[in-house]
């Protein structure tokens, strides 16, 4: 599998939208503005691939990518900051909720946070609801290089510790931080080996 060779596949904002599974897929969560297509794209080794907006809340419904009909990319709509209707917020919950509980191809959640924010009560809860279900999880610590390099690895035990539990991958997109361990952690959870 070649992951530049990623395209986008389908997307749905209610639950009888979502596609079939064709692949394993690994789900990308975290509030709206942490940086989640920003992951993508530097995963695929793309600039455009998932959209990316100055305004938080782009992604108003679940985005499938698909990486050569082997591996499915799932981006979720982001929470707590977008500047959407409660209404609107509330159906996004329905939607991420029933997928997530049950999307049998489902192989593995990223769950994003901004470093310089921490764990917060949507992530915390979030893992709970995976952990709940037998989901596998992991923490990716984004936006690392806006925190000085001096102070980076004492910030990461921080929220580490805060965070109560799970594995962590720290991740910088402008730098490139954090790609390879978090690739790992896909095949691992997925079966499916990338070409680099």
């Amino acid at each position: 599998m070649i992951p530049s060779e990623a395209r986008f596949w389908a997307s749905a904002r209610k639950p009888e939208e979502v596609p079939l599974a064709r692949t394993p897929e690994v789900a990308f969560a975290g509030r709206s503005n942490v940086g989640k297509s920003s992951v993508i794209n530097m995963l695929c080794g793309r600039r455009n691939l998932a959209r990316t907006g100055r305004r938080p809340g782009a992604t108003r419904g679940l985005i499938f990518y698909s990486l050569q009909d082997r591996l499915g990319f799932v981006d979720l709509p982001g929470y707590g900051y977008a500047r959407r209707s409660a209404t609107e917020r509330a159906a996004w919950k329905t939607l991420v909720d029933s997928y997530l509980d049950g999307r049998q191809a489902l192989a593995g959640v990223a769950v994003l946070v901004d470093l310089r924010r921490g764990v917060e009560s949507e992530e915390a809860e979030l893992v709970r609801f995976l952990g709940e279900r037998g989901l596998p999880w992991l923490w990716v610590f984004t936006k690392s290089d806006k925190v000085p390099r001096s102070k980076r690895q004492a910030r990461v035990r921080e929220v580490l510790a805060g965070a109560g539990s799970g594995q962590a991958v720290v991740c910088s997109v402008p730098e490139g931080e954090g790609a390879d361990d978090l690739w790992r952690w896909i095949e691992e959870q997925s079966g499916v080996r990338r070409r680099k």
